[in-house]
C-alpha cells in the first residue's frame, strides 16, 4: 500500500472508516464497495477534457460505479467537479491529500450478497415491499432498511423491476402501483433521483406523462394500468415501496 501514499496500515484503516461513515450518514450506501482516500500529489492525472460536474463525494462515487471501467476518481469539493479514471494512479509527490483542492479516491468492489428478502440484479439488491404509504414514507422506509428508493437508470434494470412487480400481481389499490425514487419537486419537469441527486438519463414514461395534472404531481410511480410504465402523481398518494442498495 505504500505506493498509494498511505503512511501506515492504521492510517489507511482510519481513512476508510471515516469515508464509509460519511456515506452511511448520508443515507446512501455505495453498494458492495470500499472507498479509499489516497494521500499525495495526484494532479498529474488531471485531464480537463474528462472533468464533469459532481456535487458531492457520494455522487462522484456513484458516477464512477456507473462506468464499468472506472476504478478510481479525482474529486474537487470546492468546484464540484470530478474525473473518472480507468486505472489506479500513483502520486508524483507528497503534497498531502489536498493538492489544488483535488482529492484522489480508489474504489474496490466486493462480491455482492443480498440479504434475505432482497432480490439481486446486476450490482444492486432490491426490496419489493408490500408495505405502502406516501412518497416520503417510502423514502424513510428504504433508508431505515439500509437503502434508498429505487433508481432505474437503464433498460435492463427497468425490465427487471417491471417484470417483478408485474409477476407479483398486487391488485389492492394501495399496493398495485409502486413508488420509485424520482421527483421534480424542486424544479418542475426536471426529474432527479432523490438518493443520488442525479437527473434522469433514462426514463420510460407512460402515455402523455409526465403531465403534472392539477399542478401538484411531483413524484413518480410504476403505474399498473399502463403496464408499470412511469407516471407522475401526487406525492401524498398511497403506493407500495421499492428499495435499492
Amino acid at each position: 500500500m505504500a505506493k498509494y501514499g498511505w503512511s501506515s496500515e492504521l492510517t489507511q484503516k482510519m481513512i476508510l472508516f471515516s469515508f464509509l461513515w460519511i456515506l452511511t450518514k448520508a443515507n446512501l450506501v455505495i453498494k458492495n464497495t470500499s472507498l479509499f482516500a489516497a494521500d499525495g500529489d495526484f494532479s498529474h492525472l488531471m485531464n480537463p477534457s474528462d472533468v464533469i460536474t459532481s456535487m458531492t463525494l457520494i455522487s462522484s462515487g456513484v458516477l464512477c460505479l456507473d462506468k464499468p471501467d472506472c476504478v478510481s476518481f479525482l474529486f474537487n469539493p470546492k468546484t464540484k467537479q470530478m474525473q473518472r479514471l480507468s486505472y489506479v494512479g500513483t502520486p508524483s509527490g507528497t503534497g498531502g491529500a489536498n493538492v489544488m483542492d483535488w482529492r484522489y479516491y480508489i474504489i474496490k468492489k466486493e462480491p455482492l450478497v443480498c440479504e434475505p428478502g432482497w432480490e439481486k440484479f446486476q450490482d444492486s439488491c432490491y426490496l419489493f415491499s408490500a408495505s405502502y404509504g406516501n412518497w416520503n414514507s417510502g423514502k424513510l422506509f428504504c433508508e431505515n432498511n439500509g437503502g434508498y428508493m429505487v433508481e432505474i437508470t437503464n433498460l435492463a434494470e427497468d425490465t427487471f423491476v417491471r417484470d417483478f412487480v408485474r409477476n407479483r400481481a398486487f391488485t389492492a389499490y394501495e399496493t398495485r402501483d409502486s413508488w420509485i425514487g424520482g421527483t421534480d419537486v424542486v424544479t418542475e419537469n426536471t426529474f432527479v433521483w432523490i438518493g443520488s441527486g442525479q437527473t434522469f438519463t433514462y426514463s420510460n414514461w407512460g402515455p402523455n406523462n409526465p403531465d403534472n395534472s392539477g399542478g401538484n404531481q411531483h413524484c413518480v410511480i410504476l403505474f399498473q394500468p399502463s403496464d408499470y410504465k412511469w407516471h407522475d402523481t401526487q406525492c401524498t398518494n398511497t403506493n407500495s415501496f421499492i428499495c435499492e442498495k
